[in-house]
């Protein structure tokens, strides 16, 4: 709950941030600069294509005209937040090249390890594949168990029902961060 998406349609970068806030270690090897600058320069440490890059950021940030951030924050006004979204657009080349990525690759270019994921959605309704619910249910009390981070796209496909979603109180087309996965009461 620690950080607000702002205009800016990059819940899939957020979401892995938000998972990466229960993982301090890996935060700090995010953060190079790791107090307030007065001069506002920052070292952020992201992995771009594979490969570990530093990027040099300003404490600069897009404003609304009360002088509010627009796109990310922190709701306790903390500047690593908008300081990784900044490194992220500057590797990008913009902050508009931040609109609707995929979390495997926030996940990726935050942890610098590879990222897999599992379709929930049946992509061709006329496959009538079950899932194994049982068998995803283990694989991701797995993956928690072993200290992997897990972020959660909903409705990315075109065949989806949005009414759906947000029945379970979910927002299409929005990316959300898994903090724990355990069983409770079976």
């Amino acid at each position: 709950s620690d950080i607000q998406q702002g205009l800016l349609g990059d819940c899939w970068l957020l979401s892995g941030l938000a998972v990466l806030i229960e993982k301090p270690e890996m935060l700090h090897k995010i953060i190079i600069t790791k107090e307030y600058c007065p001069q506002g320069c920052y070292q952020v440490r992201l992995c771009h294509y594979g490969e570990w890059q530093t990027v040099i950021v300003d404490d600069l940030f897009p404003c609304d005209s009360n002088d509010l951030l627009i796109f990310s924050k922190a709701n306790r006004r903390q500047l690593w937040i908008p300081l990784i979204e900044k490194a992220m657009a500057k590797l990008n080349g913009s902050y508009e090249s931040l609109i609707a990525g995929r979390t495997v690759e926030g996940l990726s270019a935050l942890t610098g390890y590879p990222c897999d994921s599992i379709n929930l959605e049946n992509l061709q309704p006329k496959v009538q594949e079950d899932v194994d619910l049982d068998m995803i249910w283990a694989k991701l009390l797995s993956i928690k168990e072993a200290g992997y981070a897990i972020a959660a796209p909903c409705g990315r496909t075109n065949n989806r029902d949005d009414y759906a979603f947000l029945q379970l109180g979910l927002i299409p087309y929005h990316a959300y961060s898994v903090i724990n996965v355990k069983k409770v009461n079976g």
